[in-house]
């Protein structure tokens, strides 16, 4: 009887969290936040531009949503689960509907240039798409300009530096096609 109470006050707790959440970022602020989002260990959204998140959306443990620039964009779609996530967006990263996001980072901008002697020219940020269903399992980095298919997996510590197709398990660094799924 004991678990089901504690399970019971853990998930009131994650819908109170969620309702200010909304509150603070998507009423108060300029963020289209969808309903009953759950939100267990925090979420922080951070700069000037928009975040959209779709009908319930979770977040497990602290998810971290940041921006660059007013024109900046992140969205995610219906029912999915952030868990740990970090995303930085200099101009857009789309994450789609039914997909699992563990504890990985997202950013479409070098922040930097490469060139020691020009390394306060900022690189032109490009998109991310990662398309529905899909598994960023933990330490998985998605680097600027990836497209990654519907239905796809990639596993632990994974560096995704190019398109990803869908259906598709890739791992390593950089990340490589393992099978289709």
């Amino acid at each position: 009887m004991f678990s089901s109470a504690s399970h019971l006050v853990s998930a009131v707790m994650m819908r109170v969290r969620g309702q200010w959440c909304r509150l603070r970022y998507g009423v108060f602020g300029r963020h289209t936040i969808g309903k009953r989002l759950l939100v267990q260990g925090g979420l922080v959204i951070r700069g000037p531009g928009r975040i959209v998140l779709g009908d319930f959306v979770q977040c497990g443990t602290k998810v971290t949503l940041y921006t660059d620039r007013t024109d900046s964009l992140i969205a995610v779609g219906d029912h999915t689960f952030l868990n740990g996530s970090r995303v930085s967006c200099g101009k857009e990263v789309r994450i789609g509907a039914h997909c699992i996001l563990a504890d990985c980072r997202l950013s479409d901008s070098d922040y930097h240039g490469l060139d020691p002697e020009r390394r306060d020219e900022v690189p032109e940020p490009q998109p991310i798409h990662v398309e529905d269903r899909v598994w960023l399992t933990m330490a998985v980095i998605v680097l600027k300009g990836v497209t990654i298919g519907t239905g796809s997996t990639i596993t632990p510590a994974s560096v995704v530096v190019q398109d990803v197709p869908p259906r598709s398990l890739y791992g390593g660094n950089p990340a490589k096609l393992i099978r289709s799924l």
